[in-house]
């Protein structure tokens, strides 16, 4: 059976939760559409690719769809592009606080990941999962795991499709996060449902 990575992140900064663990918790040990998924909770540091490359040796996957928390978000975000660069107003989980540091040294100051996002997005619209889509990663860990994953998969010459997506808070964490009056959540079960559109259509 043809293999799928999804990863996801802890919690990070000053927060103390991660929507991204629940996508971890509910794809383990699961077959979606035909795959195997094998699912993977990251540290939120910025060179968390190391446990992704990892896998990739150990299950040889046709796909990575990697996840992410961005709380100002107005739905999930599709991100194309990712940035040669470190930083963010936040230390990762290891206490580095990156100020515009390259990730790979003498390597392309940008990158893309090789899937349709177009399609993928309309096909959530039609799903009524609000999207959006960005070819702007900013410069934390997401950034650094979107870049490693296109940059190692190019490198290599590998046929592995490349998905990311960041999510908004969803409706679990309702009585637990103060929702700032511009952020928005989402029901749980729309971030899931999302994720299996992807893994279906990639």
């Amino acid at each position: 059976m043809e293999q799928i990575i999804i990863t996801g992140f802890d919690p990070f900064g000053p927060y103390q939760y991660n929507p991204t663990q629940d996508i971890v918790e509910h794809f383990k040990v699961k077959t979606v559409a035909g795959y195997n998924i094998n699912a993977i909770l990251l540290p939120t540091i910025y060179y968390a690719f190391a446990l992704i490359e990892k896998e990739i040796e150990r299950t040889k996957p046709v796909a990575i769809i990697s996840t992410g928390l961005s709380s100002s978000v107005k739905g999930v975000r599709i991100e194309t592009t990712a940035r040669n660069i470190m930083n963010g107003k936040y230390a990762d989980t290891n206490g580095v606080l990156a100020t515009g540091e390259p990730i790979i040294k003498n390597a392309p100051e940008f990158v893309a990941v090789n899937t349709d996002s177009h399609k993928i997005a309309n096909i959530l619209i039609d799903n009524n999962i609000p999207v959006e889509i960005s070819a702007d990663a900013d410069g934390y860990t997401c950034n650094a795991i979107i870049y490693e994953t296109s940059y190692y998969i190019a490198k290599n010459n590998l046929p592995i499709k490349q998905f990311f997506l960041h999510s908004p808070w969803t409706d679990k964490y309702k009585s637990k996060i103060d929702l700032e009056e511009h952020k928005i959540m989402i029901a749980e079960e729309n971030l899931f449902r999302a994720v299996e559109l992807v893994i279906e259509n990639l």
